[in-house]
């Protein structure tokens, strides 16, 4: 099977998706110090320049990485990358080769913009791209399990719980999407 990916800037009626840059880090940082999301983020950056040398992945092109954009303004931040599926690994094992199941990470970063239903849009938007662009047949999510406000996010966007599995950050509700539900 031949792996397609996904346009590096997309864009669907609302949200424009572009390319994870080096100058989008200082959104990224800014957005993982927020109270409502290093709360479940397994540490906390406290230093800028340590940020971005644990952050620098994030710029290679392989990495698809996406700033989320709505209306010329940054609101948030969303990766996907191949995953094992559940089961005897962890998520982190890409297997570009033939795996048709992607993990997907999202937050929506500006304050302002929560409690809109941002997040499940894009998140409705995203995999709708990755679902026309890509040989991906399934979308799996991990919030950690207590993050009830996640959780229902993804659920409006279509996912289902499957559900819970302990990681190495932690107990995280595992949530589904395939393509023939989508």
């Amino acid at each position: 099977m031949t792996v397609m990916e996904m346009e590096k800037d997309f864009e669907n009626k609302q949200y424009i998706f572009h390319e994870f840059k080096e100058e989008n880090l200082v959104f990224l940082f800014d957005w993982l110090c927020q109270p409502y999301i290093s709360k479940w983020c397994e540490k906390n950056a406290e230093l800028y320049d340590m940020f971005v040398q644990e952050h620098k992945s994030r710029l290679d092109p392989k990495d698809n990485s996406y700033l989320v954009n709505l209306s010329g303004v940054p609101i948030g931040y969303i990766r996907y990358y191949y995953t094992d599926a559940i089961g005897d690994g962890w998520w982190g094992k890409s297997k570009k080769e033939v795996v048709d199941t992607a993990r997907v990470i999202a937050m929506i970063g500006r304050p302002t913009y929560l409690g809109k239903g941002h997040g499940s849009m894009v998140i409705k938007a995203f995999v709708q791209e990755l679902f026309k662009t890509t040989d991906i047949k399934k979308i799996i999510i991990g919030p950690h399990h207590d993050n009830t406000t996640a959780i229902k996010c993804y659920e409006n966007a279509g996912f289902k719980p499957i559900g819970e599995k302990e990681t190495p950050e932690g107990p995280v509700m595992v949530l589904e999407l395939n393509k023939e539900a989508e």
